[in-house]
């Protein structure tokens, strides 16, 4: 069985004034360190948004992505209804 870490875990949040960001060189060293093989991307802008980067990077820490990261306000109808009118 694999299972993944996620950069949140390690406080790292798509709230850009919520507090320290944690390298993300770190966060990989740190997730491995845990018996991870995996993690999910992150918020916006955590890790390279081009493929060569992220790839280069998580060969650096022997990781792999297994899932992406969404952040969406669910209490908000009107946002509901914007995001089903997308889709």
């Amino acid at each position: 069985m694999k299972v993944a870490g996620a950069p949140i875990s390690w406080g790292v949040n798509e709230l850009p004034d919520w507090g320290y960001r944690m390298p993300r060189d770190r966060v990989l060293a740190e997730i491995k360190q845990a018996g991870l093989d995996a993690t999910e991307l992150g918020p916006p802008g955590y890790f390279p948004a081009g493929p060569p980067e992220l790839q280069r990077l998580l060969e650096r820490h022997e990781m792999s992505v297994v899932a992406g990261f969404l952040a969406t306000v669910m209490h908000d109808p009107a946002q509901s209804r914007r995001l089903r009118s997308t889709s």
